[in-house]
């Protein structure tokens, strides 16, 4: 592909990859998943040229903690001071949430997440698995709201009713039956790539495999699916368009 091409990662952890420099054409969102992530996403993204930090506590890191009700305020005030574009990744993940237990500490972080996300004025990045209509109810009674769900494994019944929702669907480099079904019901507005490198993709640059997946469902060029799902994810970050490429 073009280097001049302008492309996003939507959703990777560059703390797990801290060698990594974005190329001129390339922005990245870099997300966080724990307070101690979120404290390393927060130096990278302010100190890599196009790069932004979306920090959030995810499912899976909620219910490890009997004692959440007490850590949540000081991780939420992380966040608040480190500005983020973004809060997430959060959610619900019944996967690893085996017992009503965990799954209540995973609702009790999501609720604050979500109430985060209202008072800060920014969009969400949802950690979904297993549990897509708990999820688009909760994201449903919150409405309105801004949200992506991260790398999208439901049915493209799923992902109508999150576009409905306003919200956008996100593609990592893994092709399946459910998402290639779901990218065609949404078509390219609503779309955007991701690697959540390094666990799926090596590195951000894997996101040209989640371009590929799109342009072949949608029979469009690689070149377009790769600059119309950079430009909804500085939309959906709130990025302006034109910060790519600035030297």
């Amino acid at each position: 592909m073009d280097e001049t091409i302008k492309m996003a990662d939507a959703h990777a952890h560059l703390e797990a990859i801290p060698a990594f420099k974005a190329p001129p054409n390339f922005t990245i969102f870099t997300c966080g998943y724990s307070h101690e992530s979120n404290v390393k996403n927060a130096e990278i993204a302010h100190s890599c040229k196009n790069t932004y930090a979306s920090l959030g506590i995810a499912p899976q890191t909620a219910q490890q903690y009997a004692n959440l009700a007490e850590e949540l305020p000081k991780w939420c005030d992380f966040i608040r001071k480190s500005k983020p574009v973004a809060i997430g990744e959060t959610g619900l993940d019944f996967h690893w949430g085996k017992t009503e237990e965990l799954k209540e500490r995973q609702r009790t972080c999501f609720g604050e997440m979500i109430t985060l996300a209202q008072e800060m004025r920014l969009p969400l990045v949802i950690h979904c698995r297993d549990a897509y209509k708990e999820v688009l109810d909760v994201l449903e009674s919150h409405s309105p709201l801004s949200f992506m769900l991260h790398c999208f494994s439901g049915n493209e019944k799923d992902a109508k009713r999150a576009v409905e929702m306003e919200g956008i669907i996100s593609i990592p480099p893994l092709p399946s039956a459910g998402r290639r079904k779901a990218i065609r019901e949404v078509g390219i507005s609503r779309l955007v790539a991701e690697t959540d490198a390094p666990y799926i993709g090596k590195t951000p640059l894997d996101v040209v495999q989640s371009i590929r997946i799109i342009s072949k469902e949608l029979e469009i060029t690689e070149e377009e699916a790769a600059e119309k799902t950079c430009e909804n994810a500085l939309r959906f970050y709130g990025i302006p368009g034109d910060v790519i490429c600035q030297t």
